[in-house]
């Protein structure tokens, strides 16, 4: 699996891919989430690793069936991509931090 790329508030997924993401660490706040590529029937959700290490959905605006933008807001966690159904290829996802207003 090609290494994932985390800056501060900008995590990478997946690139040209079409499988279930490595868990990155998400700094905390508010964030975009964006799918795009050929999703072939496929559902790409958002989700969080829980207390016991399972994954959990962050929400309906994270949980995509087609190209698309989604807003989340998480606490420090680590995120991950899933990839369920469907024949997707060259899937991209990443997040983004949404800067605090001052």
């Amino acid at each position: 699996m090609p290494a994932r790329r985390e800056k501060t508030g900008h995590l990478v997924f997946l690139e040209n891919e079409a499988a279930t993401s490595d868990y990155l660490s998400w700094p905390g706040g508010r964030g975009q989430f964006i799918v795009s590529g050929s999703l072939g029937g496929a559902t790409v959700t958002l989700q969080r690793k829980d207390p016991d290490d399972k994954p959990l959905p962050l929400g309906e605006f994270t949980t995509l069936t087609a190209e698309g933008i989604g807003n989340f807001e998480a606490p420090p966690c680590e995120l991950r991509v899933d990839v369920s159904g469907g024949s997707p290829s060259a899937l991209y996802a990443e997040a983004q931090r949404i800067p605090e207003a001052r």
